[in-house]
């Protein structure tokens, strides 16, 4: 008899909710009118809830159906069909930084709104970024915030011997300035990346030995003319939240009115290093301010700036510059493709001794002039 029971259950069930035909409901938050579906039938509801933790509309419990909205009911099942559709990378660089960006997000798993289905696997985003307000007059990075950024080391690869900058572009490659190639009669020999403050090591500090440093073919030590180099690690740097390469630009990206600069280097005119990573945001300078600025300046009194190979910025009304030790570290703006990256617009290079004095610039090695040269030594095996 108890058997008979359930059976009549179980029919009655099945008959007031036969998903071979429509039936109708209502999406609570959006108010959309939409058909009741098993979640595996309707992606994009189970996707919004994977990146967004939003909860279905569940139309009955019993059988696992929610409510999903008629304009997505229609679509089909492909992840194509809820992502607008992206156009094919112009260039390598492009194509690589699409690729890196995914890194910034990690999977965790969540308990199922639907009784009785598996737990659903989200996928977090662990950007970093902050809004920078505003190295001199700048303030200290958050933990992840620049994961491309990289510590050239020279000698025995002690703490004091960390004295360039730089930015992770791939696995194995770091951008910096060619003037960062020697320093204190040394070779660069020692990268770190992660989480990095200089006399301390944690799980999350990677250092790799440089096993091949490259400087441009035209750089001119005299003038630092070609100001660019590039380090290979010894082996391909670990991948993670906590290290992702930055992204190169592919075009003129001089748009804005600022950039943000990081580095190691002296945060006042006597001050020793920083040990943390700091940031500062400063302002591009005009050709004339820049040209007048170094004007009859030491060894640089006969140099003449070239515009297609640099930029010039600082700050006007505050002591926000790069110094001493900031060398090869990158000037980087928001990267408006790509979620949580930021694109290399700049290199450090050269500027005055006393650093921070408002309205003198400093001079950065403009990376969009040398991509050619930088992805065919990086990705020389690679296509769009």
């Amino acid at each position: 008899m108890s058997g008979s029971k359930i059976i009549i259950l179980l029919t009655v069930i099945s008959a007031s909710f036969d998903l071979t035909k429509a039936i109708s409901c209502t999406v609570e938050k959006s108010r959309l009118t939409g058909e009741c579906k098993f979640i595996t039938d309707c992606p994009e509801v189970l996707m919004a809830y994977q990146k967004l933790k939003e909860r279905p509309t569940i139309c009955d419990s019993k059988t696992r159906t929610i409510c999903c909205p008629m304009k997505l009911a229609r679509t089909t099942t492909t992840e194509k069909t809820t992502t607008t559709r992206e156009e094919p990378p112009s260039r390598i660089s492009v194509k690589k930084c699409r690729e890196y960006g995914k890194l910034i997000y990690e999977k965790q798993t969540l308990s199922n709104p639907v009784i009785g289905e598996p737990p659903i696997e989200k996928i977090l985003s662990k950007c970093n970024h902050e809004v920078v307000k505003l190295i001199v007059g700048g303030t200290e990075a958050s933990d992840r915030e620049f994961p491309h950024m990289a510590l050239i080391g020279f000698g025995e690869g002690k703490p004091e011997d960390y004295q360039c900058g730089g930015s992770l572009i791939s696995e194995q490659w770091i951008l910096s300035a060619a003037h960062c190639l020697n320093a204190a009669g040394s070779t660069a020999n020692f990268a770190k990346l992660g989480y990095i403050i200089r006399n301390i090591e944690t799980s999350n500090t990677y250092t790799y030995q440089i096993s091949e440093r490259i400087s441009h073919p035209n750089y001119d030590s005299r003038f630092a003319d070609d100001d660019i180099a590039l380090f290979k690690l010894q082996q391909p740097a670990v991948l993670n939240s906590y290290v992702i390469p930055i992204c190169l630009p592919d075009k003129e990206l001089l748009t804005t009115k600022n950039a943000i600069a990081t580095g190691y280097g002296k945060t006042g005119f006597v001050d020793d290093v920083s040990d943390v990573l700091m940031k500062v945001v400063i302002e591009y300078f005009n050709r004339d301010t820049c040209d007048s600025a170094f004007e009859g300046t030491g060894r640089f009194s006969n140099r003449q700036i070239n515009w297609d190979k640099t930029v010039c910025a600082g700050s006007n009304n505050k002591s926000g510059d790069t110094c001493n030790g900031d060398s090869g570290g990158p000037l980087q703006i928001y990267n408006s493709d790509t979620y949580c990256m930021y694109t290399a617009v700049g290199i450090t290079s050269f500027g005055y001794a006393y650093c921070g004095f408002p309205g003198v610039p400093a001079i950065y090695t403009k990376v969009y002039h040398y991509l050619d040269w930088i992805e065919n030594i990086v990705w020389p095996n690679e296509s769009v």
